[in-house]
């Protein structure tokens, strides 16, 4: 069986010939950054540039020689973004390690607490006004703001 004959007999509660595997194919069975660098160690791959694309969970996005190597049979298809430099930019995780995050993540460490401040567009009003015709919608921009201990963003916990 196929990764896609395997899924559809697992959904039509056939037996397919091994438990379909889900390894990041969405954030519920993904993998946190510090977590994913020690696997990928452990399967004896070279270290890669780490891209953390959920800040706040710090899920990495997992990379295909992994998935090869355990057998996934999902993959995200909403992960394309990452093909794109301008969405990244550098940052350290707590321990010191490198890595990629959003480039709308701007988080700052103010005493023990970080305060992770972002900017989301979000979609007004793709309604058109009953009275001239016209869309009254439009995009902006509002910042948000999140406040974590350090002891939650820590790999020491």
């Amino acid at each position: 069986m196929n990764s896609r004959e395997r899924i559809q007999a697992a959904l039509a509660h056939k037996e397919p010939d091994r438990v379909p595997i889900d390894f990041n194919g969405h954030r519920s069975s993904g993998i946190m950054a510090h977590a994913y660098v020690k696997l990928r160690e452990f399967l004896g791959l070279p270290p890669s540039e780490l891209y953390v694309y959920d800040f706040i969970q710090q899920l990495a996005l997992v990379e295909d020689d992994v998935l090869d190597i355990v057998g996934a049979d999902v993959v995200e298809v909403g992960h394309d973004y990452w093909k794109f430099p301008e969405y990244w930019q550098d940052w350290n995780l707590p321990d010191g390690t490198p890595c990629k995050i959003p480039a709308f993540c701007q988080p700052v460490k103010k005493g023990k607490d970080w305060v992770v401040y972002g900017f989301v567009l979000i979609l007004r009003g793709i309604v058109k006004s009953r009275h001239r015709g016209r869309t009254a919608g439009n995009l902006r921009s509002e910042r948000w703001c999140l406040v974590f201990r350090a002891d939650v963003l820590s790999s020491s916990r």
